[in-house]
């Protein structure tokens, strides 16, 4: 019976060993499936993004155009603008040198208002006077126009 009992006990063990090869081998095939499924999505992935780029590229394009005609139209009028511009200062360039120069060398002082005074209001009937006559005259100002 010893001999059909380790008779036995070796046939499960070959079973055990057996089936414990098909098990490793079904974890092998599904990694290396798995792995192809993952290498497959990012084909698909690429694929997807390269299509879409594609696209972007081609929306882009198409307004990009208005957007550069309007810019060149704007870069047109601004040119004629500065043209205009330029030939109005050399047309009267003469005129406003004169007009500089006889600033600058015909003088007519002014004297300065001290800078002291302060505004009245009217305090009886709230009805505004005369511009002038809401001004107190500063004293500093009064010494300088009396001498």
């Amino acid at each position: 019976m010893s001999a059909q009992n380790s008779a036995g006990i070796q046939t499960l063990l070959d079973a055990e060993r057996e089936a414990s090869k098909i098990v490793q081998k079904a974890r092998e095939l599904r990694t290396k499936k798995v792995r192809e499924a993952r290498d497959e999505a990012k084909k698909e992935i690429d694929a997807y993004r390269k299509a879409k780029e594609e696209e972007f590229r081609k929306f882009e394009a198409e307004h990009t155009k208005g957007n550069k005609q309007a810019e060149d139209e704007a870069n047109k009028e601004a040119d004629e603008k500065i043209k205009e511009i330029q030939a109005s200062g050399k047309k009267n360039q003469s005129e406003v040198v004169t007009d500089l120069l006889k600033g600058v060398l015909d003088v007519k002082p002014v004297p300065p208002f001290c800078g002291v005074g302060v505004l009245q209001s009217s305090i009886t009937n709230n009805t505004p006077r005369s511009v002038m006559s809401n001004i107190i005259e500063c004293p500093h100002d009064l010494l300088r126009w009396r001498t």
